[in-house]
């Protein structure tokens, strides 16, 4: 009887979360270089900051860094949202998505803060997450190490879970998870992890209000996506057939194609070593020069590839490692700050690849909101097109006749009557598709817009740089508007609750810069390319070996631009006239996703 009564209260006892005094986290601003100069405007306001470490592990032993902004406006029970923000890797911190993406900050030359008038702060609390641990500030005091990505979701949920027990007043908020590339295995494991904790809650109360996930240049289905690498090269003129390099491509292909089809018992579905090794063939033809693999219609020099990107890295490390930064953000200074670990690895021997989560988190009324750049490679279009055509929810493969398909369009001029096409945006069964003309893996980087402010008075009129993006600002809204917007058949993009139209305002943010290897230079023996026929055709190498699916042919998907119905135009987004007269970009050798 004493072990019966007793045990319950045990593991009810287990599952408790700490709560801190979230006064101990407060960021005193006055200690960051730069910040006693910033001041609030209209569309901007000096945050409020939270930042330090919280236990990720029952025993406490794994500490997860955050740092948390908030808008000051932000009232206890407004409706704002809790946004927080997953960098790739696995090993890339979140920190290089604070300060060179979609926090309230830009470091400038001199690794001072500045204001960034497209942070995401203006539009709910953001908080940006290292993770997993290893990752950025993020350590473990017995140097423990997690390898699959159902220990990183688990670890997750108690750093969730405390951090709601030390800032209480976000627990009813609604929650966003976003993030980029590798994070499109993160989120969809998050949030399957967050769904499965609320069917557990007697009290409603209790629950995690889960709304969104957002992923930008996601990877999400390695299979697919790997396969899209030489079609999609071919289409957009990357490489020809006449190459003499295409054959050795093509052998390539085959041997990813093959392992693909193969027996993965005892290997990770979600990294596959002879199609990395694709990827490298197509960037590094010629040994003096490679393409950015972030941007395939620039080059950078051997080996390089486009793989350090952007120049604000150099800056955010310097501020980063400032003792006096480190101090204020209550970090832990043992180690220094590195934007991407490469000896934080995942193994996920039992994992499968995120795509498969998808469908019944879209049909648990979750929405996922997917971008993509057109001239991105690692993570490109075609791939996520792929992806999607074949995804199976609600019934239905891909989208069908009922999806909904807007014109993004923007004016280089906002005086002027002469529009552009920025991209497209697909929406139906909780799912939005968001495709960026001429965008890269690092959208809001690429598609830089340049503006000026003008103070109250006018007499001073100040120039200053804002590094804005097509997308950012897009995806801010949409985020938190396009499901309702779409439901009630009012203009989804880009228009404030009151319905006064935005202009475009976000930021530059960081390259995904991740780990794993390209393998460029060489051939990895254990994966051969024997019984490759000279005259083998490219189509002939295009299919995934599983029953009853439909083979990939390696083409691009028929355009559904217009359905058989006929798409519907639901509305026009403007934006402000786009420069790139950015930095030169420095570039090193580090790896992917």
């Amino acid at each position: 009887m004493l072990h019966a009564t007793v045990l319950p209260i045990l593991l009810w006892l287990a599952t408790l979360a700490y709560g801190f005094d979230r006064k101990e986290f407060l960021v005193d601003g006055n200690e960051l270089p730069g910040f006693t100069k910033l001041k609030n405007t209209k569309h901007w306001t000096v945050p409020k900051m939270y930042a330090g470490h919280l236990p990720a592990t029952r025993d406490n032993d794994t500490q997860y860094f955050f740092w948390k902004f908030e808008n000051k406006k932000t009232k206890k029970n407004d409706e704002t949202p809790l946004i927080i923000w997953l960098n790739g890797g696995p090993g890339c911190s979140s920190m290089a998505g604070a300060l060179m993406e979609i926090g309230p900050f830009r470091l400038n030359k001199k690794a001072e803060v500045i204001k960034n008038d497209g942070s995401w702060h203006m539009r709910g609390s953001v908080l940006f997450l290292d993770q997993p641990v290893g990752t950025g500030f993020s350590y473990s005091k017995e140097d423990n190490e997690v390898s699959e990505l159902d220990e990183v979701a688990d670890n997750f949920m108690v750093f969730l879970q405390n951090y709601y027990a030390t800032f209480p007043d976000d627990k009813d908020r609604e929650l966003i998870l976003a993030g980029e590339s590798y994070a499109g295995q993160f989120i969809p494991y998050f949030t399957k992890a967050i769904i499965k904790f609320n069917e557990q809650q007697r009290d409603e109360n209790s629950k995690i209000n889960i709304k969104v996930m957002f992923i930008g240049n996601g990877w999400l289905d390695p299979k697919r996506q790997y396969l899209s690498y030489v079609p999609f090269s071919l289409e957009k003129g990357i490489i020809k057939k006449e190459d003499p390099a295409f054959k050795d491509i093509l052998k390539q292909h085959e041997t990813c194609q093959n392992y693909i089809n193969s027996d993965h018992t005892g290997h990770s579905e979600l990294s596959y070593p002879p199609c990395e090794a694709v990827l490298g063939k197509i960037i590094s033809q010629d040994k003096t020069q490679c393409i950015n693999v972030y941007k395939f219609d620039e080059y950078d020099s051997y080996p390089s590839c486009g793989l350090e990107w952007p120049v604000d890295t150099k800056f955010t490390k310097q501020f980063l490692t400032d003792k006096k930064v480190l101090a204020a953000l209550h970090a832990n200074d043992e180690r220094s700050w590195i934007e991407c670990r490469p000896d934080v690895k995942l193994e996920n021997i039992k994992a499968k690849p995120a795509i498969e989560l998808i469908p019944s988190l879209l049909e648990s009324g979750i929405e996922l909101i997917l971008f993509n750049g057109n001239k991105d490679l690692i993570c490109n279009t075609l791939g996520i097109d792929n992806v999607l055509k074949h995804l199976q929810w609600e019934g239905e493969t891909g989208f069908t006749d009922e999806v909904q398909i807007f014109d993004w369009v923007y004016r280089d001029d906002l005086k002027s009557d002469k529009e552009k096409v920025a991209g497209t945006v697909k929406y139906e069964r909780q799912l939005t598709l968001i495709t960026i003309e001429d965008g890269s893996h690092m959208v809001s980087y690429d598609k830089a817009l340049i503006s000026r402010d003008e103070d109250e008075g006018g007499s001073n009129f100040k120039a200053f740089f804002l590094i804005l993006s097509l997308v950012s600002a897009f995806i801010i809204v949409a985020a938190f508007y396009i499901s309702d917007y779409i439901k009630s058949r009012r203009h989804p993009i880009l228009v404030d609750g009151d319905g006064r139209s935005r202009l475009n305002k976000s930021v530059t943010w960081a390259s995904d810069i991740e780990n794993g290897s390209f393998d460029i230079e060489d051939d990895d023996p254990e994966f051969g390319t024997e019984g490759m026929e000279d005259n083998m055709e490219l189509e002939d190498v295009f299919s995934i070996d599983e029953e009853d699916e439909e083979q990939l042919e390696g083409v691009v998907p028929e355009s559904t631009r217009k359905s058989k119905k006929g798409s519907k135009k639901k509305g026009k987004y403007f934006s402000v006239p786009n420069d790139d007269s950015a930095e030169d970009i420095e570039l090193q050798d580090i790896e992917r996703h």
